[in-house]
């Protein structure tokens, strides 16, 4: 699941939030790139022009994901690959 998938995560210098994603994401079989360039900008370009997935998945160092956003993802992806996916953030 989300083979095609390169999950690009922009952090600061730092970044402590980091690691509850890292453990979020250890079981998945896609590239992950954690980029810290000076700037959020930065680091998402150079995040995506690594990234050989057919799709990016851009991600903040403290977002927090679980099995059901995987399989929603992947069941959008294969119904409409050409469209643009995001999910609804909620905040705690």
């Amino acid at each position: 699941m989300l083979e095609d998938v390169s999950i690009v995560v922009p952090i600061y210098e730092g970044e402590e939030a980091i690691s509850a994603l890292q453990d979020d994401l250890k079981d998945l079989k896609c590239e992950i790139f954690i980029c810290s360039e000076g700037t959020r900008a930065r680091s998402l370009n150079t995040g995506a022009a690594q990234a050989s997935g057919d799709y990016i998945w851009f991600l903040h160092a403290d977002s927090r994901v679980d099995a059901k956003n995987f399989y929603a993802l992947d069941r959008a992806l294969r119904e409409k690959p050409s469209m643009l996916h995001y999910f609804q953030l909620a905040y705690d």
